[in-house]
Order: C-alpha cells, then structure tokens, then sequence
C-alpha cells in the first residue's frame, strides 16, 4: 500500500492534528488574531476539541472576505 493511502486510512484522526498545525503557524497573522487561533490551540486541548472551537470562531466566508488579508 502506498505511503498515501495508508495516511488516508486515518484522515479522521490526521486531519484535526494538522488544522491545529495551522492554527499553531499561523495564529500570529493578522486573521489568526482577529479569529483567535491561538487560543484554539492552546495546551491542554485536544484536535478535536480545536476543530470544534475551530467550526464555532471561524464563519464560512466567500473568497472575497479573504482579498483584504492576501493584497497587503
């Protein structure tokens, strides 16, 4: 089995550890401020705690929300 597959055995698991590697990286930017990554990240809370406060902070929002943040 390849190297991909295997990792996609285990997506449910994978998949909140590495939005909490996002968060962690980019909690210091200006939309990891305003959306409070760091605190979503913060010792003691597991992914899956992470991805929930993640889904309860961080609306859904059309690419257009996003313009400001990548022009500067």
């Amino acid at each position: 089995m390849t190297r991909f597959m295997q990792k996609t055995e285990y997506a449910d698991v994978v998949q909140p550890q590495f939005l909490r590697s996002l968060l962690h990286h980019h909690c210091h930017t200006l939309y990891g401020t305003e959306y409070g990554f760091a605190d979503m990240v913060s010792p003691g809370q597991s992914p899956d705690q992470t991805l929930e406060r993640y889904r309860a902070q961080v609306p859904v929002r059309p690419y257009r929300h996003f313009e400001p943040y990548i022009e500067r």
